[in-house]
């Protein structure tokens, strides 16, 4: 079990190791040297978050097989994988969406794509109006644009690193990110350090590990999100990023989902941050991103 534990004169809080095994996990979010961290948001001028590297995380077991993971992989532009395929209507590229209307429209289009995938096992390989995705983090946002009818991948290949890193990359040259605790259905989620990435056993030294697409917002702040869990699948979460450090609010209901690896509502060694709201970066900005996909 992991433990946490406190190195004298460290100044800082580490998750100690009992023994030499140590969980491995396959870089499935990055490529080495294309690491996106807070601090390059925005050219520069993004918030680093309290802790960033200060935190060590070590374990005697595996913790892959947990309920509430999540992990993304790259997703190589064109990628095309023979596997099922998923039986739903979609238009071609759309031409742009410019009044109010159209925004809402495009919104609208890319929830509905995207609630077709519910369900969907993880790393599921999906046939999505001609085009094949595997159901990664990335791959399954991608899958719901495309069946909404706009390429967000279009402009992959002017960037390095994997899906996520890509996506962000894009989307802040397009001008869309946006760090406003607004959005709005149809926007995509960026989150951050949510697992060990360059498996240095540092916490929240990983830059953005995952990605999602919104899907509702309530009044009170709880966003409803899409996003393919590493061991569940396309399932719908939440995070409330008026209270991004509770999980629960009045009555139980649920604010914020578990988003760290590995991390769960009934364990007492989940890392300091571990919830969605808390890990949450940015957002992509869908009626801006549709008009850039024109």
């Amino acid at each position: 079990m992991k433990r946490f534990s406190a190195r004298p004169g460290a100044g800082s809080a580490r998750f100690g190791t009992a023994g030499n095994t140590r969980a491995i996990l396959p870089d499935r979010c990055a490529a080495p040297g294309s690491v996106l961290t807070t601090g390059a948001r925005f050219g520069g001028g993004g918030r680093v978050r309290p802790g960033a590297g200060g935190a060590r995380f070590g374990s005697t077991v595996c913790v892959i097989a947990a309920i509430f993971l999540s992990a993304c992989a790259s997703v190589p532009p064109g990628e095309n994988v023979d596997a099922g395929v998923l039986r739903k209507s979609a238009g071609k590229q759309q031409s742009g969406a410019h009044s109010p209307g159209e925004i809402a429209a495009a919104r609208q289009r890319v929830v509905d794509s995207a609630k077709v995938l519910l369900g969907q096992k993880p790393d599921a390989s999906v046939q999505v109006a001609g085009r094949q995705f595997t159901l990664d983090c990335i791959g399954t946002v991608s899958a719901a644009w495309w069946g909404a009818g706009y390429d967000i991948q279009r402009d992959f290949a002017k960037y390095s690193g994997n899906g996520v890193l890509r996506l962000y990359a894009s989307m802040k040259d397009w001008g869309v990110l946006h760090e406003m605790r607004d959005p709005k259905p149809g926007d995509v989620v960026f989150w951050e350090n949510t697992w060990d990435r360059n498996d240095n056993g540092v916490l929240y030294d990983d830059g953005l590990t995952h990605a999602g697409i919104v899907i509702e917002v309530e009044s009170d702040g709880t966003v409803h999100y899409l996003h393919s869990s590493y061991s569940r699948g396309v399932v719908i979460a939440y995070f409330n990023l008026k209270h991004p450090a509770e999980p629960f609010g009045p009555g139980g209901k649920v604010w914020n989902s578990p988003m760290y690896l590995g991390a769960n509502y009934n364990k007492t060694n989940n890392p300091p941050r571990w919830l969605s709201g808390d890990l949450w970066s940015a957002f992509g900005d869908a009626g801006k991103t549709a008009e850039q996909l024109r």
